[in-house]
């Protein structure tokens, strides 16, 4: 129901509840008042005939007289239907005007006059009485017939009032509650063109009311909104451009090395990611590659990762040893504001299948063993060096290893380890190891695929909520 009408109508009831109980009091004490004036005027008659006619010596009166009496009281006014002396003994004077009655009776006054007074035999006929000597006393009956009928005719005029009354309330409630509702109304009607996509919208105030007030609100949240919404696009458009330009960074075809079979990927959980590697073809056939995870996610992150990469090939021109890459990345991460960047630096040489890896903050590499069909770290994560960033440092260290025919070595981010299904339970490294000795008999592209495919089932319903990044080699010498 709209608002206009549930004032309209609260309006009306109201009207209502204080109307109808007022208009009944209001007729039940004009019969009082009525009834009450007409027994005032009939005691008045009584004291002045008991006053002017009776004698101390009742008992000696003649019932004659007694009967003339009662018909001269009974002529004094049109609204009294009897009188009579009571107590009057088993033969009492009464006189009745049977033609004033309200219903037709039967019988002798007196008996009908001592039925009424002794057993209330008709609600519709009152009475007053004077006393008179020796205990005794002249009563005057009414018949209140005419005030019921005179309060009958005040509850129609009454129920007429009301209905005009609660028709002008009616139509006057509404003209109210539509005046009174219109601004809201309007503002309803702007909210619905915001819903539609209308941020321009705005409304004239008309009030100095809350109202009022509440239509500056609106004009001013749209202000903002509209703001907001502007400032969210050309947010979204920097995060896009950012994003190309991330995803311009990242290798677009995997390297053509004889003898290493290399595939890798990178999946970002934000518009922009932090996780990033790279391949770096060296001058005397060897291959570098780089895989790190900046700290956080969005812009800053994504343009940390490209600055790295810029210095990663500058400095692999120069000089490719690990001590050397990491100390100049580490250089370029703490130049960028209280950032932390993990990293593993790896220069593989095809031709006798020996891999020199460093590390600072980043997880070990796993290394796929065809002799023995193990899967095992590099090197312990106690023999890692700090991450890019946290401390000022020039050492670090470096790991060798020899790969033999169909060994594989798969380099990746936490986001793989620490990914979790709707349960909450982790992928972690037992699960990873599994995946990687179940698929290396496969390509480099087939173990990554499986890898990233058992990921994404494990993950279930479950969103990703961290980048990944991966990176699988498998060493095949010269075929």
């Amino acid at each position: 129901m709209a608002l206009r009408y549930k004032i309209s109508l609260l309006v009306t009831i109201t009207v209502l509840v204080v109307l109808i109980p007022l208009s009944l009091i209001h007729i039940r004490a004009l019969a009082r008042a009525e009834e009450e004036e007409i027994q005032s005027r009939l005691k008045a008659v009584g004291e002045t005939m008991v006053a002017g006619v009776f004698t101390s010596e009742l008992e000696a009166e003649s019932e004659v007289r007694q009967y003339m009496f009662l018909n001269s009281a009974l002529k004094t006014d049109a609204d009294i239907l009897f009188t009579a002396i009571y107590p009057g003994g088993e033969k009492g004077v009464a006189v009745l005007n049977r033609e004033r009655f309200p219903k037709q009776i039967k019988g002798t006054d007196w008996e009908l006059i001592r039925q009424f007074v002794e057993q209330h035999s008709d609600p519709m006929v009152h009475y007053v009485s004077v006393a008179l000597p020796q205990g005794r006393q002249l009563l005057m009956g009414y018949s209140i017939a005419v005030i019921e009928q005179h309060r009958r005719e005040r509850q129609l005029k009454a129920i007429g009032w009301a209905v005009g009354l609660t028709s002008l309330a009616v139509v006057g409630s509404m003209l109210f509650a539509m005046l009174l509702t219109r601004p809201i109304r309007e503002l309803t009607a702007g909210m619905s063109r915001v819903a539609d996509g209308d941020l321009k919208v705005r409304l004239k105030r008309k009030s100095r009311d809350e109202i009022g007030a509440l239509t500056e609100d609106f004009n001013q949240m749209m202000a903002d909104l509209q703001e907001n919404v502007l400032e969210r696009q050309r947010m979204s458009h920097e995060l896009d451009i950012a994003r190309r330009i991330q995803r311009s960074l990242l290798p677009q075809s995997e390297p053509n090395v004889p003898g290493l079979d290399v595939a890798g990927t990178c999946l970002t959980y934000a518009e922009v990611g932090g996780d990033y590697y790279d391949y770096l073809p060296l001058s005397d056939g060897r291959l570098a590659i780089a895989i790190g995870d900046v700290s956080g996610h969005g812009v800053s992150s994504g343009l940390l990762a490209a600055a790295v990469q810029g210095c990663l090939s500058n400095q692999v021109s120069i000089d490719p040893a690990a001590a050397k890459v990491l100390a100049a990345v580490d250089h370029v991460v703490r130049s960028s504001g209280g950032q932390m960047m993990t990293l593993c630096y790896t220069v593989l040489d095809p031709r006798n299948g020996l891999s020199t890896i460093a590390s600072a903050g980043h997880w070990p590499p796993c290394h796929y063993v065809v002799r023995t069909g193990a899967v095992e770290e590099v090197y312990p994560s106690t023999a890692i060096a700090p991450a890019l960033g946290a401390f000022s440092t020039t050492f670090y260290p470096d790991h060798q290893v020899s790969l033999e025919p169909g060994d594989v070595l798969a380099f990746y981010s936490d986001g793989i380890l620490e990914e979790v299904n709707p349960d909450n339970e982790m992928y972690g490294e037992e699960r990873f190891h599994d995946a990687l000795r179940r698929h290396a008999g496969g390509t480099a592209q087939q173990i990554r695929d499986a890898i990233l495919d058992e990921l994404s089932t494990f993950r279930g319903e479950a969103p990703q909520d961290d980048d990944i990044a991966l990176v699988i080699v498998k060493y095949r010498p010269f075929e």
